[in-house]
């Protein structure tokens, strides 16, 4: 009998961008984002729609827009529909546990800041 093949990896925003703006830039480190190309196409790596949108706001924002961020831009227009997917009830289920844990957990802002789309204060 064959083990059960891990759950996908969800990938969040700051992976991406952190790893654009340093060490794993695309120019510098593509071997990084074909892996991710390899991992998602066997339906191991994935991340959320919400996901994509917050990338897509902070990328037009940033003031490295038309350089440092505009590969990662591309790459990340390039993958909407295979790497990023509208979450299903689990997935909402488990982000809602995530939530739930990281509020009880950890020091978040108050007053008008959000995270995962809530609103917090």
């Amino acid at each position: 009998m064959s083990p059960n093949p891990p759950p996908p990896f969800w990938l969040d925003t700051d992976v991406l961008e952190r790893s654009q703006r340093g060490m794993l830039a695309l120019d510098i480190a593509p071997g990084f984002w074909a892996a991710l190309d390899a991992e998602n196409q066997a339906g191991r790596v994935f991340s959320v729609e919400e996901v994509y949108r917050e990338l897509d706001r902070h990328i037009e924002n940033s003031r490295e827009n038309n350089q440092q961020m505009r590969p990662l831009r591309e790459w990340i227009q390039q993958r909407r529909a295979s790497l990023f997917i509208q979450p299903g009830a689990a997935e909402s289920a488990a982000m809602g546990r995530v939530s739930d844990f990281a509020t009880a957990t950890y020091a978040l802002p108050t007053a008008g800041n959000s995270w995962m789309g809530l609103t917090l204060g």
